[in-house]
Formats: C-alpha cells, sequence, structure tokens
C-alpha cells in the first residue's frame, strides 16, 4: 500500500469530512508536491551553474591579478632585446586544436631566433598591458580592437574560403 494511500486511511478516521473531499485535498497536495520539487530541482540546477560561473570569475580575477606582475618580468627578461607580442585569437583552453596558435608558436619560435624576445598573448589576455615593441595581430575570429595607440602590425594568413594559407609580411 503506497503511502498516500495510508495517509487517507489515517486521517479519514480522524477527520469528519465527506471521502470525496478528502481526496481532492490529497490530490491538490500532491501536485502541490509536485510543483515543489520540480522547483527544488530548477534551484540545485541554478545553484549548480552559479558555482560554475562563481569559480570562473574567480579564476579571471587571479589571472588578471598577474597581469600586473607581467610587464614587470617581460622587461626583466627581455633586458635590451625588442619585445614582440603575437596576440593570437585561440582560448586558452581550446589552444591546442587551434591552427592560430600552431601558427603563432611556430613564428615565436622564428622571431625568438632572430633575436627578439617574444610573448604569446592569448584571447583571454588581449587586454594585458605589456611595453611592447611591436604588437602582431593573428587575425582569427576575433577582433582586436587597442585602447591606445601602439606600434600594430596585422597579420591574416588565411583568408575565408582560401584552401592555401598565405602570410603577408609584418615587417
Amino acid at each position: 500500500m503506497s503511502f498516500w494511500n495510508t495517509l487517507k486511511q489515517k486521517l479519514r478516521s480522524f477527520i469528519p469530512v465527506s471521502r470525496t473531499y478528502m481526496d481532492n485535498k490529497l490530490r491538490e497536495l500532491e501536485k502541490e508536491n509536485r510543483r515543489q520539487e520540480k522547483i527544488l530541482l530548477e534551484l540545485q540546477k541554478n545553484s549548480q551553474s552559479m558555482l560554475e560561473l562563481k569559480d570562473y570569475v574567480s579564476q579571471e580575477l587571479h589571472r588578471r591579478d598577474d597581469w600586473g606582475k607581467l610587464a614587470a618580468q617581460v622587461k626583466r627578461e627581455a633586458k635590451d632585446r625588442q619585445i614582440w607580442v603575437i596576440k593570437c585569437p585561440a582560448p586558452e583552453e581550446k589552444k591546442i586544436r587551434w591552427g592560430d596558435y600552431a601558427y603563432a608558436v611556430a613564428l615565436k619560435r622564428y622571431l625568438d631566433r632572430m633575436g627578439m624576445y617574444t610573448i604569446i598573448d592569448l584571447h583571454e589576455d588581449w587586454d594585458c598591458e605589456v611595453n611592447a615593441d611591436v604588437v602582431l595581430v593573428l587575425r582569427g575570429c576575433e577582433f582586436y580592437r587597442p585602447e591606445h595607440q601602439m606600434p600594430l602590425h596585422y597579420v591574416e594568413y588565411q583568408p575565408p574560403g582560401d584552401g592555401y594559407s598565405r602570410r603577408i609580411p609584418a615587417l
């Protein structure tokens, strides 16, 4: 025998009301109980989303706190070499699967061999302030809009619809 049927029988013995009235009231209670369970599930789902958002914001703020240290570190490590920043449109968590990232790494290796101090800024770090001598932007699916005037070279190495890669000289 189910819980509700047992409850119905117990209540009927205590409360002198008609059977139809009591059944209707219990049906309403069951309906309300199901509605509250749905609301509770939604709240649990939303709380999980809120925790994920909170973790993401916390991680982002910690990463941005490191930006201030990065400028001084770059200047110290570069010494008297020219500082180049490659703005790569690949996101941090998926960078390995992006061709833009592979291109940026190859370009960094080449520039390092030429004696430049090179940094790859992924999309999340594009607003990081580094006193660069040259900023090289790889034109992927994101647009770069600098907030202040800086030396800027813009490279589009694979235009849409073109099956071949091409490089526009940035020097």
